[in-house]
């Protein structure tokens, strides 16, 4: 009835949980085979939510109902959580386009520049370019997880290996 889909986001473990045909919103234990296999994912969807796992829960002893409508609750959680999410996802894009644009004017000249100036600066003393230093600079301007994000990640690595003495790599 149910299986659990791992999706892989950079540094990012999203596990969502998908049930086929079925609907979350709907979502309805009727028979102890089916809570039995709740209660395998429940603890990841929990976490999910409040981000740590349940603790002093006995979730054996509860009915289906009173389960049903825990995980349904949930669930309309992970969704307002999701949704959080996302609008704050565009608002960093928006905050971050802004300031690409502030760079520019501050005199990058174009965009490559005023990146390759902000990468420069997130490595403050660092010699060279950290592994993780692309993914860094999406993550702590929030768009690690936008389109944008993803496509700014691979400008900033076209950038690095365009310029590889401006980032302690060698050439």
């Amino acid at each position: 009835m149910s299986f659990i889909m791992i999706i892989f986001n950079y540094n990012k473990l999203i596990i969502t949980v998908t049930l086929k045909n079925t609907d979350m919103n709907n979502f309805k234990i009727t028979n102890q085979a089916e809570k039995d296999e709740c209660l395998m994912w429940i603890s990841d969807l929990y976490k999910d939510v409040n981000g740590f796992r349940p603790r002093g829960y006995n979730f054996d002893a509860w009915s289906f109902q009173e389960l049903t409508d825990f995980v349904n609750d949930l669930s309309d959680q992970a969704d307002q959580e999701r949704e959080y999410e996302r609008k704050q996802a565009q608002l960093a894009e928006v905050e971050f386009n802004k300031r690409i644009q502030e760079v520019i004017d501050l005199g990058a000249g174009d965009r490559e520049t005023a990146l390759r100036w902000m990468l420069q600066g997130d490595m403050g003393d660092d010699e060279s370019l950290d592994l993780y230093a692309v993914e860094y600079f999406t993550m702590m301007r929030g768009i690690d997880s936008t389109e944008t994000g993803r496509n700014v990640e691979k400008e900033l690595i076209n950038i690095a290996n365009t310029y590889p003495e401006a980032f302690g790599m060698a050439a």
